[in-house]
């Protein structure tokens, strides 16, 4: 089964990130083993907490439904949990955005199964946090910038069965003479940013300023001829043509919408959370602050961005280039 998320469960676990004890794990869309059954069971976030010599392990399950979250939704959860091949855990922790009914709580409570509710606050007082909160507002401006940087590297001849480019983290770079320059990376590392030459020097001036203001930022390319370097990647020696660098570089401002949203155990006191969420290129950036400006600690992600209106025009460019395809 392939893990799923959606941007409901991805704001829970960044919440749960932010409260976690040190030394806890988050983990989104956990695939856990079930004895007696040859394939895995998906838990939408798995909280992981020590606890002395052993870790406590939660289950939290994230609905984001048109409505209240009933018995017979809970039912299927009662059977991964409760069921004869269960999911073994030490809690679950149901969460829904719109409630539950009555037959459900009830339910649940006999079963031990904790319920709790997580929607936007869209009447919340933020005088409440302090004078300095009264007017803060629902849109604001993120400067992002990420400096200059090696993002991807091609080698040339490709080596057979690399798919995932560990060889250019990995591999070592050996001259003809036998000294060790490291890494493909490292060697691109220096070659563009501690030891440049004028040229290379130039164009990350121009492609700095060429990022300002673009959401995806600014790429350049550099090419070394590498004859005289072998890879030594998993026990082999490879000889090597050329490797292409590619170098990129963000700085820009990003519309941030901010909102405020109540997590609660049912009949009780909701704990406020302040959500943040922008969209930089293909990239969704969102972190979640638990006291406001005031938060020591703050939960940060970057992302694909996954939201329904990305996903559908991912679905209308896919349509039109097959389309354009039949045409041809």
């Amino acid at each position: 089964m392939p893990k799923r998320t959606n941007p409901f469960q991805e704001l829970l676990s960044l919440i749960h990130w932010v409260i976690c004890p040190e030394g806890s794990k988050v983990t989104d869309s956990y695939m856990a083993k079930v004895h007696g059954l040859e394939g895995e069971r998906e838990i939408d976030i798995l909280f992981e907490i020590p606890g002395g010599l052993y870790r406590v392990r939660i289950a939290i399950e994230a609905k984001d439904e048109d409505r209240p979250f009933d018995q017979t939704a809970l039912d299927e959860y009662l059977g991964k949990y409760k069921g004869p091949n269960p999911v073994v855990v030490d809690r679950v922790v149901i969460v829904s955005r719109n409630g539950f009914t009555p037959d459900a709580v009830e339910r649940a409570a006999a079963a031990g199964i904790h319920l709790m509710t997580l929607d936007e606050a869209k009447t919340f007082d933020w005088a409440k946090m302090g004078p300095q909160y009264g007017n803060l507002p629902r849109q604001s401006n993120l400067h992002f910038r990420v400096a200059p940087h090696v993002c991807k590297i091609e080698i040339t001849p490709r080596i057979r069965g690399d798919r995932d480019g560990t060889a250019a983290k990995e591999g070592r770079l050996i001259c003809d003479h036998g000294t060790d320059y490291g890494t493909p990376f490292e060697f691109a590392h220096r070659a563009a940013f501690q030891k440049p030459d004028d040229t290379t020097r130039e164009k990350l001036k121009e492609v700095t300023e060429l990022a300002k203001g673009r959401p995806e930022g600014a790429g350049l390319m550099m090419g070394f001829e590498m004859s005289h370097y072998q890879l030594r990647f998993k026990g082999k020696d490879r000889r090597l043509a050329e490797m292409k660098v590619t170098v990129h570089v963000v700085d820009t401002t990003v519309p941030m919408e901010c909102k405020a949203y109540e997590l609660a155990e049912l009949g009780g006191k909701p704990q406020i959370f302040h959500h943040s969420s922008g969209v930089i290129g293909d990239r969704r950036i969102q972190f979640v602050m638990p006291q406001g400006l005031k938060s020591k600690t703050i939960s940060l992600r970057i992302g694909k961005d996954t939201t329904p209106k990305k996903k559908a025009d991912e679905r209308k460019a896919a349509r039109k280039r097959a389309r354009k395809k039949r045409k041809e």
